[in-house]
């Protein structure tokens, strides 16, 4: 494993697979306990933690992409205080359940930072192609992601019968949603960005152009 992140040059998409390692052993653990060990108790307490980690992994890692100094160090300080709502949250609640005000303050808070992470791109002079990038694609898989759970959040507090149908569509949603996230997730990782080399090669591409055009000698070839 180690040897494995070692050959992974970018560092975000060393942060990226551990998210998605942890991730994988945090959901084996989730349907474990649901499905086979029936434990309802540790289902519910996995689950928050997944909650934590990944609001944890996932705001180090756009972090480190925004360029804006006084909003690159904000979401980190915002950790602690997400960890303590986490906390409080689960003794508060009278019976195991899911992490609801966490997880919507999670859809919400990584809505707007994604959104400024977008906008200071665009503002920026691209050297390279932005759908080149692996944290491009990130960030497009994310923002569905927590836009589509902020949706459901909404229509499951919304709804009042909560029927067969009401139960189907939720799934419909979530599935979907689920399903292209982890695509654009799979797109990123393929991404092969180009070296430090590459990139300086890309913001002075005239570095190593020859004006032949202009040069006494290519232009009037029998003086020499």
């Amino acid at each position: 494993m180690i040897v494995f992140f070692k050959r992974i040059t970018s560092k975000d998409k060393r942060i990226f697979f551990a998210y998605a390692f942890f991730t994988t052993i945090l959901i084996l653990l989730v349907y474990y306990f649901l499905l086979v060990n029936h434990n309802k108790d540790n289902y519910f307490l996995t689950a928050r933690f997944h909650t934590v980690f990944e609001f944890s992994l996932l705001t180090y890692l756009f972090s480190n992409a925004i360029k804006n100094k006084v909003f690159k160090k904000i979401p980190l300080y915002l950790i602690l205080p997400f960890i303590i709502l986490c906390i409080l949250d689960y003794t508060s609640s009278k019976e195991p359940s899911l992490a609801f005000v966490p997880l919507f303050t999670e859809c919400l808070f990584f809505l707007i930072l994604i959104l400024f992470f977008f906008f200071e791109k665009i503002k920026q002079d691209a050297t390279e192609p932005i759908f080149a990038t692996f944290i491009f694609w990130c960030a497009v898989a994310f923002l569905l992601n927590f836009s589509g759970n902020f949706m459901l959040f909404v229509y499951s507090k919304t709804t009042i019968i909560k029927d067969d149908a009401y139960k189907a569509n939720y799934a419909v949603v979530y599935t979907t949603v689920t399903i292209i996230k982890n695509i654009l997730l799979c797109i990123a990782a393929s991404i092969k960005e180009p070296t430090l080399s590459e990139k300086m090669n890309l913001s002075n591409p005239n570095i190593f152009d020859l004006n032949f055009d202009n040069h006494p000698d290519f232009t009037n070839p029998e003086k020499i």
